[in-house]
């Protein structure tokens, strides 16, 4: 079976890289995988895990904005190269549907498409793209598949709701078992004694996953409890706008900006507490890691109930006005053993072995 993993924003450290990179790494040897994006390759270990199966990257460097400009080269692209499956993660209904309509040529693959992304706000125009979207893709689509209901909701149609997959974004469980020493060599390396409070968050540094007002609750928790750190693990477009606000506010001692790195597992170890406050989101990779890490998780009510596994999870309303409860909540949500939480992020099936699995079947039915 030949599989092309397609990615229609630019690779990068993000949800949607990471779900592929996991299918790369976890997916049987015997399935041939290659992957594609429209866009460009960034950073990540995407390629190397392609790398290691003999898989083939594709880029081809086109404009984020001109999606409609996406359609001939990569129509090109599939005339030439058969696949079996074709599977399309997208964040946008344009994307899907645009790539969709390009492999239009490949008359005995199965095309997938794949909703990983909500928005902040339904409108009427939402509800436009949408309609549209689904005329075209009910002519090459075979499969509908989202990370929740609510992601397949905001891309989909009724209609193709009630036949959408719901594949769950496993992780790799046991890279988050609690581990003591590693906990204490990554803060020794950050300056952190054993009796400070560290709050923590891990995601792209952007609008959406909104690290502004997590410096904001920050500030408000500093009052509370002047001894706590705040670890901000990722990179992106924001950084230095919050690098500035931080040393503006004289608190560079307590935040520490640690950039794109392999070693989630040991910055989630590090922490005390997780933070989340995103203005929306189809599921959250980075608050099932924080659970398998044991962590206790406040994060934005945007989040779907799915990735509630256990009580030591609250989710709170954004806004100025309710700052202070997400400080209380930081300082009061419930805490299990810490060594508990890879069993029940299992038990809850967001491990990396049940999505393969799931994966894997959708593969082998629609060939």
């Amino acid at each position: 079976m030949k599989v092309l993993e397609v990615i229609a924003g630019p690779i990068r450290a993000d949800g949607i890289q990471t779900f592929v990179t996991q299918i790369i790494k976890n997916l049987d040897s015997s399935i041939s995988i290659d992957c594609l994006t429209p866009l460009t390759y960034i950073n990540g270990d995407l390629k190397n895990a392609l790398n290691a199966r003999g898989g083939n990257l594709f880029t081809f460097e086109l404009k984020a904005s001109d999606i409609n400009g996406w359609y001939r080269p990569l129509y090109a692209f599939f005339k030439e190269n058969p696949y079996d499956v074709i599977h399309i993660n997208g964040s946008t209904i344009q994307q899907l549907a645009t790539i969709a309509a390009a492999t239009k040529c490949q008359k005995s693959a199965k095309i997938i498409v794949h909703s990983h992304l909500t928005g902040t706000r339904y409108n009427p125009a939402i509800h436009l793209y949408r309609s549209i979207a689904s005329l075209s893709m009910r002519k090459y689509v075979d499969v509908y598949c989202a990370c929740s209901k609510e992601a397949a909701a905001w891309k989909f149609t009724r209609k193709y709701q009630k036949k959408t997959h719901i594949i769950t974004n496993g992780i790799e469980t046991d890279r988050f078992l609690f581990d003591q020493k590693r906990r204490n060599a990554i803060r020794e390396s950050l300056n952190i004694s054993d009796t400070e409070f560290v709050l923590g968050n891990v995601g792209r540094l952007c609008e959406n996953k909104n690290q502004f007002f997590t410096l904001s609750v920050f500030e408000e928790l500093l009052k509370v409890r002047p001894d706590s750190r705040l670890i901000l693990v990722g990179d992106g477009p924001d950084r230095s706008a919050l690098e500035d606000m931080v040393s503006k506010k004289g608190l560079s001692e307590r935040v520490v900006f640690t950039g794109i790195t392999e070693d989630v597992p040991g910055y989630l170890m590090a922490m005390d507490a997780f933070i989340l406050p995103s203005k929306h989101e189809a599921l959250g990779f980075a608050v099932i890691e924080a659970q398998a890490s044991g962590l206790p998780v406040v994060a934005s009510d945007s989040l779907p109930d799915l990735v509630k596994i256990n009580d030591s999870v609250i989710f709170l309303p954004l806004g100025k006005r309710n700052i202070p409860k997400w400080t209380d909540a930081i300082l009061h949500v419930k805490h299990y053993a810490r060594e508990e939480g890879v069993d029940k992020v299992k038990n809850a099936e967001f491990d990396i072995e049940h999505t393969i699995k799931q994966v894997e079947r959708l593969y082998r039915s629609t060939c």
